[in-house]
């Protein structure tokens, strides 16, 4: 996964994959999204300190706002 700030836009982009265990599964139906993906999010004016962890297989952003 990616992060990165672009003038007011938080842009968040990574690569989901298959589990292991799946990848040689015959698979009829698939509700879990896989392959790239992005994520574009406006934020209000100011700076950001944006931290990121995963917890759960789910990411987590953190943004403070810093001092100009």
């Amino acid at each position: 996964m990616e992060s990165n700030e672009s003038n007011d836009t938080l842009i968040i982009s990574g690569r989901r994959v298959l589990p292991v265990e799946l990848r040689n599964a015959r698979i009829h139906r698939l509700k879990l999204p896989q392959g790239r993906f992005e994520r574009r999010i406006v934020l209000p004016a100011g700076r950001y300190a944006v931290s990121r962890f995963a917890v759960n297989e789910c990411i987590a952003l953190h943004l403070s706002k810093s001092a100009a």
